[in-house]
Formats: C-alpha cells, structure tokens, sequence
C-alpha cells in the first residue's frame, strides 16, 4: 500500500515518480492503486462496521493477487487485456460461486439431496447418498 501510494504521491505532486527503483512501471502502479484503494476504504469502513462489502466489491478484492502477479500490461496494448481478462474470469467465477451457493441455501433439494462425488462403475458421476 505505502508504495503504491508513494507513486502516486510522487506522481501528482512531483510530475515523476523518478528518483526510486519500483517494481512496477509507473503506470502500472498508478492504475493498480486506483484500483486498490478504494477497496482497501470499503474493507477499513466494513471492519469498523460502517459498510459492508457488495458482490462486486467481494469480485473486485478477489483479483487484486492475480493482478498483483502481473505485470507488463501497461506498456504494450496487447497485453492491456490481460488486465481484463483477469478481471472478467475472477468477477464470473465470483458471480457463479455466489449465485450456486444462494441456489443452494434456497432450494437445498435442488439436486435431490446428491452431491458431486467420485465415480463408481455404474455411476453417472455423482455419489449417491447411503
């Protein structure tokens, strides 16, 4: 947090983030801290009781490790999709997740009682309860 939030600094008020090696290119630590300090409020805000977190808030925390393990999106175009790729696959597998656990708490029957199991050999892939 303290170095994004150094570049930035350094950025704003300097005109450069020169005078330091950073890990990240400038940009990339620019867009990373747009994106990860208006989380790091929501979750301050949600611990101190004054907010809780969305859905979309909850997909956007799951990415920030996948987004902090790559770099190089920022000086090449091409590569500015990984960035939403990342994203779009982490926010789907969230929204899927979350949507399969609401089915289930409502309608727990929904597949009979069956869970996804190990296959036996008349099995179809799902284990059946004893």
């Amino acid at each position: 947090m303290e170095e994004l939030y150094d570049v930035r600094s350094k950025s704003v008020h300097e005109g450069t983030a020169s005078g330091r090696t950073w890990g990240w290119d400038p940009v990339e630590h620019l867009v990373m801290a747009a994106w990860v300090f208006p989380l790091a409020v929501k979750l301050c805000l949600q611990g101190d009781g004054h907010y809780a977190l969305s859905d979309a808030d909850g997909g956007r925390c799951l990415t920030v490790d996948k987004l902090l393990a790559t770099t190089g999106w920022a000086g090449d175009a091409s590569n500015g999709s990984r960035w939403n790729d990342i994203v779009s696959e982490t926010q789907t597998g969230h929204v899927i997740e979350l949507a399969t656990k609401r089915a289930l708490e409502c309608y727990p029957d929904l597949f009979g009682g069956e869970t996804l199991g190990s296959q036996d050999e008349a099995s179809d892939g799902w284990e059946r309860p004893a």
